[in-house]
């Protein structure tokens, strides 16, 4: 997964789950009331250095995130070196990930996989419905848009 889903991607998939259920179950589900009770969104972006090259900037964002009017813990996650692999900031209402998704795929799934580039993984989930509503002004799955997905990423992403 190393191209996260569009929107259109995930309503597809939805649907292939629904359209699963119906068909060994009998059970017919409306594809349009998705409602989210928890929101994860995510960006890979591909690095110029290795992961670890960025530790200082991930600590330093940890470091920042705990004070404020949003108030996150934050857990740093190294590798058996030492080595920097990730950063957890987290609330009642969002967690945040910062990962180094070359070892990730790499490492920790079954196919193993050999990537020629470095690359971070952004990930944030909002944790409850309430906090999807008032990001989007919805919590209906159809009516959140990829560019709705993309003005949070990259516009307002508050630590």
């Amino acid at each position: 997964n190393l191209v996260p889903y569009t929107v259109d991607g995930f309503k597809a998939y939805a649907d292939k789950c629904i359209k699963y259920i119906c068909e060994r179950y009998g059970i017919e589900l409306s594809n349009n009331d998705y409602k989210g009770e928890s929101m994860e969104m995510n960006i890979t972006i591909t690095l110029e250095s290795e992961f670890n090259d960025y530790s200082y900037l991930l600590n330093l964002m940890g470091e920042l995130s705990t004070g404020g009017r949003k108030r996150y813990k934050y857990y740093v996650h190294k590798d058996i070196d030492k080595k920097l692999t990730g950063i957890k900031l987290y609330s009642n209402s969002r967690t945040k990930k910062v990962y180094d998704k070359k070892k990730q795929l790499e490492k920790e799934k079954e196919i193993k996989i050999k990537l020629h580039k470095e690359y971070m993984r952004i990930e944030d989930t909002l944790l409850h419905q309430n906090i999807i509503k008032n990001t989007f002004g919805t919590c209906y799955i159809n009516n959140i848009t990829d560019e709705n997905i993309k003005t949070y990423m990259f516009f307002y992403r508050s630590y």
